[in-house]
């Protein structure tokens, strides 16, 4: 019984963390490598009519609705998602959905600041910041030093896509209550997500990998927390 109880666990962490894990850096390899950022963005640039600067940079529904105003819905989530959390010691009914909860609000916050620390240290432009699209900086491939004449920048990984991946956890929270909610749950969160971060890519704040590194790191913060901390939770009161 034993034996097949880490069996279980070792094929949940090769599906849900190594092959994704692997793929995706497959991916992000051939980003760099045929520098698949620019060929997007200069398509999305191209498509846009644009000159010199993006003309969707600061439009009435790219900037102040799908940015501003949703950015502000999910931060009151948030803060509901607390007060629920809190509220869940006083109410009975509540209680059960307590480290579920928990979980969700924690995998968002720690992606959040993930996110937020490794844009101040990686120093990448964003696409409006590059001569190439009416801006004053030179690329820099996303690895690559900056030169001492190159501005630094703070626009990797895309923030404004955590509003969306950051709640990834919903998809292990349904895998393990209701999995056959599961693939929904992930395609939904997948498609708000892929929705800020190409509204993001038209403004041109980022480029299309600076959204893929959030998606990723979201899922690696929600899946190790499933699997270290929400699952043996879970499973350890279930006895």
């Amino acid at each position: 019984m034993i034996s097949s109880v880490k069996q279980a666990h070792r094929n949940e962490l090769t599906q849900l963390l190594l092959i994704p894990s692997l793929l995706f850096f497959i991916l992000m390899f051939m980003f760099e490598h045929f520098q698949l950022d620019l060929y997007f963005a200069d398509w999305l640039y191209q498509l846009e009519g644009a000159t010199s600067g993006w003309p969707l940079r600061d439009a009435w529904f790219t900037r102040h609705i799908m940015h501003d105003l949703i950015h502000d819905i999910v931060v009151a989530f948030a803060i509901l998602l607390l007060f629920t959390i809190i509220a869940s010691f006083k109410i009975n009914r509540l209680k059960a959905a307590r480290t579920g909860l928990i979980y969700l609000l924690l995998t968002m916050l720690i992606t959040t600041i993930i996110v937020g620390i490794l844009k101040k240290v990686t120093h990448v432009n964003c696409p409006w910041d590059l001569i190439r699209y009416g801006g004053l900086q030179p690329y820099v491939d996303t690895f690559s030093a900056l030169p001492a004449n190159v501005k630094p920048g703070q626009c990797f990984p895309g923030g404004h896509a955590t509003s969306g991946y950051g709640w990834i956890g919903i998809f292990f929270i349904c895998r393990l209550y209701w999995p056959k909610w599961q693939y929904w749950a992930l395609s939904a969160i997948l498609l708000f997500g892929f929705s800020l971060d190409i509204d993001q890519q038209t403004r041109g704040a980022h480029f299309a990998s600076h959204g893929l590194w959030t998606l990723a790191i979201s899922w690696w913060v929600s899946c190790i927390a499933y699997l270290l901390f929400l699952k043996a939770k879970v499973t350890i009161s279930n006895k």
